[in-house]
């Protein structure tokens, strides 16, 4: 191989590449291997986005030194090619990921994408922004990747100078809040519309819980009772008191069809809810067991101070507790004795979460973090540190990778248990002055209901009809045979499809532009997709990762391409242009030659007298051709944007154009369905 700088090296670097004589296997790697590479075969799929994260994986601090020294000792040429391939062979090692050929297929792969404008050459800053970019774009892009929450609105609780002493949502898809020191809890349904109230007879309300399988709710009260009532009437059914303590928690696992109670003491009792032994305590977790000493040297058994949560930990036959002690239990089910205590939170407890997929159990307490454990060990394996205050809440979203996190303050927190990056933050603003007391999240549409004085509510970005292919209509829809896949777009976003297996969608850009998307083409590398929006607006991406690459905006036209929607886009390969036309009825020719921006190289000015709606170009015959709603054909000369022929036999708005090349006819297509050739110049 060459070496790596002078003039003699880079051109039998290029005549290497050229001609097939590299000894790093570019000539091994024919049509049938490069096809491999991009998805062709069943063995390889998906390799592309394996290979770079291979690549992100292995460049250490030494290896990206000497590879930054080799793109320097090219000047501003950059690399070539062969030059590429030599060194990233040199440093990187990757008999354990893939063969050889396999390897070079996949540089050759990753240089024509990373070489967006297809110079040949690949810079170091093309290099750098194309690493960053991918491992930034790792996630959000993904299908399943999380979604945002948005405001919907804020309603009074009740008593808008009380406090919410506790949210809850259940199973039955109901939402339960009340106010501290209220005899009442008043209950939602998912759409969180107020459908009725319970109302306890004797002292305030404590905690509330939903009684699976029973069709009851259970109901504890400072007057030492628990009561039960109707779910459909709230109509009380009967109760039973507790001996001594205050209830200051209810959880039931309808497996066991137990009720379980923690209370202001620190004990975590099971109790008979239906039957004869109605009322009747069944045990005590914890109780009379004790072997030697713990960890800070407390011994085993119940806890010392106020039980605040209790879950079950779903397919582990435990049940979790915390408590303002500062310690958070793991139980037995099937011993009822103590298995562990996690230490680890400076001050109490105040909620536990479970993700029964991941794994993963969450609490939050009075400390400002947020605390991730593994049930299988004892040590913290992870501390959230991004809200500035004490917290007030943590729940998992059932059979989704969300946990949402929340402090007194109203500051919620998105995180993703998968990598538990942080997706989002957002801010619960309350009418007066005050404390955020707690929040929940409906199962069946994953509202968030948050309150303090008053209720706010938060909706999820959803897919409402997943059958389809988006919820919008398809603007337009394309093949890319580069990367064999399919891109969609409707609305704001922009889809990726697998169309070597049918795998369904493999990446999202979402939200890419701020208005509507209605127009789309991809540029003559298959490297990058170009957007039109409703407002003008017109902005090339990189295919692979989503990034925005340039925006084509003038000066004369408010700072965008068009001053209205950008009704059609296409791409002109012999050229490298883009052809736009909008409802301002223009026609506008932009070049790709400058980098981070469009250049425009020559625009027509009410070219119809109407919106224009359709839109062909051929380079044989050096003529774009356009159509609009007052059904007209109109042929342009390319080169000087000169009117050739007005056609004018339609009688409905035109729809679609194209040239039938290499012959010299234009073929046009109108809103009432006729169909006519016409015959152009040669």
């Amino acid at each position: 191989m060459p070496p790596l700088h002078g003039e003699e090296g880079k051109e039998e670097a290029k005549k290497e590449a050229a001609e097939g004589e590299s000894t790093f296997g570019l000539t091994e790697i024919g049509v049938a291997e490069k096809a491999r590479v991009r998805g062709g075969d069943d063995d390889t799929q998906g390799l592309d986005d394996r290979f770079i994260a291979e690549i992100m994986m292995n460049l250490d601090s030494a290896k990206i030194a000497t590879l930054r020294k080799a793109f320097e000792q090219n000047d501003d040429d950059g690399l070539s090619l062969a030059e590429f391939v030599h060194v990233m062979t040199s440093i990187l090692d990757m008999d354990h990921f893939m063969t050889d050929d396999q390897f070079a297929a996949n540089l050759i792969e990753f240089f024509d994408q990373v070489d967006i404008n297809g110079d040949g050459s690949m810079e170091w800053e093309e290099f750098t922004s194309f690493i960053v970019e991918m491992g930034m774009s790792e996630h959000e892009h993904q299908p399943d990747a999380i979604s945002k929450f948005f405001f919907v609105n804020s309603r009074e609780t009740g008593n808008h100078n009380m406090y919410v002493h506790s949210v809850r949502t259940f199973k039955n898809d109901m939402v339960a809040i009340f106010d501290v020191d209220s005899p009442q809890v008043r209950l939602y349904n998912s759409r969180v519309e107020y459908v009725g109230k319970i109302v306890i007879s004797k002292g305030h309300v404590k905690c509330c819980e939903w009684l699976e399988g029973l069709g009851q709710y259970a109901v504890s009260s400072t007057d030492l009772s628990i009561n039960f009532y109707d779910g459909h009437s709230y109509q009380f059914i009967r109760s039973f008191r507790t001996p001594s303590q205050n209830t200051t928690v209810l959880h039931w696992i309808q497996s066991q069809e137990e009720l379980f109670s923690g209370d202001t003491k620190g004990h975590i009792k099971s109790w008979d809810c239906q039957g004869r032994g109605f009322g009747e305590e069944k045990y005590e977790l914890g109780v009379g067991y004790a072997t030697a000493m713990e960890h800070r040297g407390r011994a085993t058994g119940t806890h010392r101070d106020i039980v605040m949560d209790i879950i079950e930990l779903k397919g582990l036959d435990i049940v979790a507790s915390c408590s303002m002690d500062r310690t958070i239990k793991l139980w037995d089910l099937s011993t009822r004795k103590l298995r562990r205590t996690l230490f680890g939170h400076n001050k109490g407890v105040k909620q536990i979460t479970y993700s029964s997929e991941y794994r993963f159990l969450i609490s939050v307490g009075f400390d400002f973090d947020v605390l991730v454990w593994n049930p299988y060990v004892a040590n913290l394996i992870l501390r959230l540190s991004d809200h500035t205050c004490s917290l007030c809440g943590a729940r998992i979203v059932p059979s989704t990778p969300i946990l949402l996190t929340a402090d007194v303050e109203g500051n919620f927190k998105v995180w993703d248990v998968r990598n538990f990056f942080c997706v989002q933050s957002f801010k619960a603003e309350e009418s007066q002055k005050g404390e955020l007391k707690g929040f929940a999240n409906v199962r069946s549409n994953k509202m968030l209901v948050a309150c303090g004085r008053a209720m706010h509510i938060f909706d999820y970005e959803k897919i409402e009809k997943p059958e389809l292919t988006d919820e919008m209509p398809l603007c337009s829809a394309m093949y890319n045979a580069t990367t064999s896949t399919f891109i969609t777009v409707s609305g704001k976003h922009v889809k990726i499809w697998d169309a070597a297996d049918g795998g369904g969608v493999s990446k999202v850009y979402r939200n890419l532009i701020e208005t509507e998307i209605t127009a789309m083409c991809l540029d003559f590398r298959e490297r990058k997709f170009i957007l039109g929006d409703h407002f003008g607006n017109l902005y090339a991406y990189d295919f692979l990762n989503g990034a925005k690459m340039k925006e084509f905006a003038y000066e004369e036209t408010d700072d965008k391409a068009h001053t209205d929607e950008i009704s059609r886009l296409l791409y002109c390969n012999e050229h490298a242009t883009v052809v736009s036309v909008s409802w301002d009825r223009s026609i506008a020719i932009h070049s790709e030659s400058e980098a981070e921006e469009g250049v425009l190289l020559r625009r027509i000015e009410n070219a119809h007298s109407n919106d224009i709606t359709a839109l062909a170009h051929s380079f044989n015959l050096s003529l774009i051709a356009t159509g609009g709603e007052d059904c007209i054909v109109k042929v342009w000369d390319y080169e000087f944007c000169r009117l050739e022929s007005s056609l004018f036999s339609h009688t409905s708005p035109v729809t679609c154009l194209k040239f039938l090349d290499p012959f010299p006819v234009l073929m046009s297509c109108d809103a009432g369905g006729n169909i006519m050739l016409w015959a152009t110049r040669p």
